[in-house]
């Protein structure tokens, strides 16, 4: 097994995300419960999870094991983050929701993409420990689906703005904003290989998740 800071961020961030997870039920009763949070938070503790045991090595399953079911929480952040910050926002106009509620249908021929190796079709470590992946033709097809929804989500944050009192656009637009900025950076980095074997998503995600939880 190897332990350094490419397994250390996302073992961090793993354990953070479940606590936010189990915080958010014990908000269950009160006013700024939300089931997308909920779920956004159960995406990224995928994410981390396998990002977590692919860059350790683990002697249960290959890393490429590892890197397909970081990339069902990876590929499916996105929809569940539209979808929470639609919830904050209180945007309750029935084609965004049904728009956001019909977007989850995307994940079925992404998660085809990744389980039949048409995003990243290599990953391991090298002789020397250094650890690699290498991505298939589809992996441009999949980040494009997850950038025009990250995307998406920033231009719902400056509509939902324009309808919301100074006060309202301070505790629910700015900070989500920044985070989601950070994250497109984070995800960015993964098209480049010798950038993306570090966990610089993982580290993005998480300032995102954190911002998230301070505005609720």
């Amino acid at each position: 097994m190897i332990i350094d800071i490419s397994t250390i961020i996302p073992a961090v961030a793993f354990i953070l995300y479940v606590s936010f997870f189990i915080f958010g039920f014990l908000q269950y009763k009160k006013d700024r419960f939300y089931w997308s949070f909920q779920l956004y938070m159960l995406f990224v503790s995928i994410w981390s999870f396998g990002s977590m045991m692919m860059h350790l090595n683990s002697v249960y399953m290959t890393p490429l094991f590892w890197n397909k079911v970081m990339l069902v929480g990876l590929l499916s952040v996105p929809f569940g983050l539209v979808n929470f910050i639609v919830d904050i926002l209180e945007l309750h106009k029935k084609p965004i929701r049904i728009f956001t509620t019909a977007s989850y249908l995307f994940l079925i021929p992404l998660m085809i993409f990744n389980f039949s190796g048409n995003i990243v079709n290599d990953a391991g470590f090298t002789s020397d420990g250094a650890f690699f992946y290498q991505l298939a033709p589809g992996a441009a097809y999949a980040y494009s689906i997850s950038y025009v929804y990250l995307i998406l989500t920033l231009v719902i944050l400056l509509l939902g703005s324009k309808s919301s009192s100074p006060e309202k656009y301070k505790n629910n637009v700015i900070l989500p904003l920044i985070g989601m900025v950070i994250m497109l950076i984070g995800i960015f980095m993964n098209i480049y290989p010798r950038l993306g074997k570090y966990p610089i998503d993982i580290f993005s995600a998480t300032i995102n998740a954190m911002l998230l939880f301070y505005t609720i």
